[in-house]
């Protein structure tokens, strides 16, 4: 019997280097690896629309008109917010939670889930910051009742990670960094934000 569910389900991935699969060698990025292993009896439409260098204040600016032409009033529509470090080196935490807010705020399509995905680890230098970012957003989406995955938190301590970043140029993954990410999305009760 064949189970595959006819109605499309919209999803768009805002956000880092790590929305758009830069640097991956697979060309999945993220949410093609999660999707590929969650979502295989579903009609998905995946656009992954990350900018790479971008930060938040420069995402939220497009938002919309990425969303128009892809969310759709009559299907489920999965927004996915990955957060993008660049903003621990152009903005205050203040900014960027604003920008957060404001983004959730501006996107009320019918069907509609968020998830913010925050940023991850990047270099011993970086991460006091990028901690405090994380915390930042993750305290937005708890007030609007948004799902939040904190990333740094889930990957501070794996050793898979570190050694993955060295591997690469320290700033951008590589294809097993991406699997990690995918991995812990996965386990974060992803499945709950997209049925």
């Amino acid at each position: 019997m064949n189970n595959y569910d006819p109605l499309e389900t919209n999803v768009v991935v805002v956000g880092s280097e790590l929305a758009q699969g830069y640097g991956d060698p697979a060309f999945l990025g993220v949410f093609g690896r999660v999707l590929s292993r969650t979502a295989a009896k579903k009609n998905v439409n995946l656009s992954q629309l990350g900018l790479k260098d971008a930060d938040s204040t420069q995402i939220s600016k497009t938002l919309n008109d990425l969303l128009a032409f892809r969310f759709k009033e009559d299907s489920p529509n999965r927004l996915v917010i990955m957060f993008p470090n660049k903003d621990i080196d152009t903005l205050s935490s203040s900014r960027s939670r604003l920008n957060l807010a404001n983004m959730i705020g501006q996107t009320m399509w019918p069907n509609q889930k968020i998830l913010v995905v925050g940023p991850p680890p990047r270099n011993l230098d970086d991460n006091m910051t990028i901690s405090q970012l994380s915390n930042a957003l993750a305290d937005v989406c708890a007030r609007r009742g948004i799902q939040y995955i904190n990333l740094f938190n889930l990957l501070k301590n794996e050793p898979g990670w570190s050694h993955a970043m060295l591997e690469s140029d320290g700033k951008y993954p590589n294809e097993t960094a991406y699997g990690l990410v995918a991995a812990h999305i996965i386990n974060s009760n992803f499945e709950q934000f997209f049925n």
